[in-house]
């Protein structure tokens, strides 16, 4: 038996999915009993504005993503301790660096607000924003200091530890945010309780997990080998985060902030999907399609494609269920307030669809090709940025989630150009996996049916 089937048969894999699975489902049960409590002590446009500071956060920290992570995934030299001290160390660098442009984007807004540069009435207009982003960025500091054992937890495939130190951050940040919404029904219980999960994560990352403690250090072949790695990317964050964050960029600009709330709300849910698509993705596809490169090269398709079913499943069978249950799951859930979310969810259940081929980005890394994950990261910006605007033109607010649902269509042409590649395609699984959309489907009319019968 070659090592790589030893690797398969292990169940490593298996059981890193699992954790991997069970920590997303238990956050997102957590998140959204959380949020459907916080949706009762907080107005809808405190979820707006909360909702692009956390945007502004995810693009700083992408744009400044020099591949450390990956990197560490990838490299043969990722158990070297010298090597996770560069790595740590220059993680904190960018951490730096991160809370030095959140504070300068600050001082921007509020001189852009007090000189009347921005739309009125905007989410980027509101006057709590350059507030929220002073105070939340502290967080980028605390996280830059977490210990890179978790990064080789993730590289071993060792996640029971991972899970619960994610599921204590998330609970204790909630709990900061609970107590502090209670007392002061204030959109600054939620910037408290980000920060609160980013120290609890910290701190247990570097007394929890096993292995040596980071030190700085500064080895100059690492540097060179994270250089050349690291380098695309970088490009490929810069251009994803621009991609996937584009939307909540210019609607921004366009829609209230009682309108972000309402996008970020249905935005939310259908990241639930997303969020354990990319769970896997980085916590087990990465890494085990990595190894299978490395070592197997022959054996990479049929992985491929064992790792792919669960994926266009689970894709396929939430944006059927979604399509006719959206109104029905957010009249059920939320108050009156919140009626207009069900519309924009079944509108972006469509995304769902296209979002499954995300998978191939994290593929061609472990092919070794970062520059092909950059191409196809570059295709969705554009495809976004076009569509958001002819539909805008075309219908305005509704058009433009249309042009966010379908923008992933534009890109699949490009996918399956560069799989030819690599002989990677698979036209009968593709036609295959469709009827789990039609399954879905099904049982959200049969789900709409019977909350009807119960609530009338």
């Amino acid at each position: 038996m070659s090592a790589i089937s030893a690797y398969m048969g292990s169940g490593r894999i298996i059981k890193a999915a699992s954790w991997t699975t069970f920590a997303h489902v238990a956050g997102q049960v957590i998140r959204i009993a959380s949020q459907l409590i916080l949706a009762r002590l907080l107005a809808p446009e405190m979820f707006g504005i909360m909702a692009l500071a956390t945007v502004i956060q995810v693009v700083l920290s992408l744009l400044t993503d020099v591949g450390l992570r990956p990197t560490v995934i990838q490299s043969a030299r990722g158990g070297e301790q010298v090597f996770l001290n560069t790595v740590w160390t220059l993680q904190i660098l960018r951490g730096l660096f991160i809370y030095g442009a959140n504070v300068a984007i600050a001082a921007g807004l509020f001189i852009a607000s007090k000189y009347q540069l921005l739309p009125a009435g905007s989410t980027w207009a509101s006057p709590e924003l350059p507030i929220v982003l002073l105070i939340g960025t502290v967080s980028s500091i605390i996280a830059s200091l977490q210990s890179t054992k978790l990064i080789s937890a993730v590289r071993n495939m060792d996640f029971k530890r991972i899970v619960y130190i994610e599921l204590l951050a998330q609970v204790g940040g909630l709990i900061v945010t609970f107590a502090l919404a209670f007392a002061t029904k204030s959109l600054y219980s939620l910037v408290a309780g980000w920060i609160a999960g980013s120290m609890i994560t910290t701190y247990l990352s570097h007394y929890w997990l096993p292995g040596e403690r980071n030190t700085f250090a500064w080895d100059r072949s690492a540097l060179d080998e994270i250089y050349k790695f690291g380098g695309w990317v970088l490009i490929s964050s810069i251009v994803y985060v621009m991609a996937t964050n584009i939307d909540r960029l210019l609607l921004a600009g366009l829609v209230t902030p009682v309108h972000m709330g309402l996008y970020s709300i249905a935005l939310n849910l259908v990241m639930m999907v997303d969020g354990i698509g990319g769970k896997l993705l980085a916590n087990v596809a990465l890494p085990a399609l990595s190894e299978i490169a490395r070592n197997d090269p022959p054996r990479f398709r049929k992985s491929l494609y064992r790792l792919r079913l669960p994926f266009d499943t689970l894709f396929l069978t939430a944006a059927g269920f979604l399509y006719p249950s959206a109104q029905a799951i957010v009249d059920l859930v939320y108050d009156h307030r919140y009626t207009q979310a069900g519309h924009i969810l079944q509108i972006l259940s469509v995304s769902l669809i296209f979002m499954r081929y995300n998978l191939f980005a994290t593929v061609y890394l472990a092919l070794g090709h970062p520059r092909w994950s950059v191409l196809v990261n570059f295709a969705k910006l554009v495809s976004i940025l076009i569509l958001i605007w002819v539909g805008f033109q075309l219908n305005g607010f509704t058009g433009s989630l249309w042009g966010i649902a379908l923008h992933g269509a534009l890109v699949m042409p490009l996918i399956f150009w560069l799989n030819a590649k690599h002989e990677i395609n698979d036209i009968k699984f593709e036609v295959m996996v469709l009827g789990f959309w039609i399954g879905g489907y099904v049982a959200g009319q049969i789900t709409v049916a019977i909350l009807r019968f119960l609530f009338g």
